[in-house]
């Protein structure tokens, strides 16, 4: 039973890792991913916590959001890798993140990214290459 239990949770923990994206960005303005409002600065995008799960951190790691997200088709992003951005004005919201080849993240429109959407006439997607 013990042996079943631990090569179910080795198994778990390989699948997991195995599909772990990370990348870096220099982001210049502040930004929103869901009810959170980051600060500009250096931030590492990753998937190391679990499947469907994207976790934001500053470098210094006083600043950190997790969000559960919906993949992104690899056939989407056959570029470089990339951090997509909604902005609305000088609002700024996280939309994905796209790996290099391997497809990446989507994140779903918050509440308060809705109703900004809804008040200003004019969206553009910013897109900032990643490391």
């Amino acid at each position: 039973m013990f042996t079943k239990l631990l090569f179910t949770l080795a198994t778990a923990l390989v699948a997991t890792t195995a599909y772990a994206q990370k990348a870096t960005a220099d982001i210049p303005f502040p930004f929103s991913v869901g009810k959170t409002v980051l600060p500009a600065g250096s931030y590492t995008f990753d998937t190391d916590v679990a499947p469907g799960v994207l976790r934001i951190r500053s470098h210094d790691w006083k600043n950190a959001v997790i969000v559960i997200t919906n993949g992104v088709d690899p056939a989407r992003n056959r570029d470089a890798a990339k951090v997509v951005f909604n902005q609305y004005g000088n609002t700024f919201f996280l939309s994905r993140v796209l790996y290099q080849g391997a497809g990446g993240r989507e994140l779903m429109k918050s509440p308060r990214e809705k109703e900004i959407a809804a008040a200003t006439p004019e969206k553009r997607e910013v897109l900032l290459a990643i490391k």
